[in-house]
């Protein structure tokens, strides 16, 4: 079973307000990235199929100010092996 990951960027100055828009929206796995050196934000959402991706997206847009959308979203298919792979590293770096 793949999971679709969906990520956009959003305007830096928003990040708060984003954030408490994602903690609104409990129906939708999404989850804030800031990169505060960089000065950019993510939003990364897991969905079970593309469609559900789609439909997650389009309540998360319509949910924000249009002038928070820096660009649109791209969207992956993680295969198993990408699972595999994270949990993986992360026992690794555990010791």
């Amino acid at each position: 079973m793949s999971v679709v990951q969906g990520k956009f960027e959003l305007a830096p100055g928003a990040v708060e307000m984003i954030e408490e828009q994602v903690a609104s929206l409990a129906d939708v796995q999404w989850t804030v990235w800031e990169d505060r050196l960089a000065g950019r934000v993510w939003v990364t959402g897991y969905f079970n199929s593309r469609d559900e991706a789609e439909a997650g997206c389009r309540r998360f847009v319509a949910s924000i100010k249009p002038e928070w959308m820096t660009r649109e979203a791209d969207w992956r298919e993680l295969a198993d092996a990408d699972w595999a792979d994270l949990l993986l590293v992360r026992r690794t770096a555990k010791g």
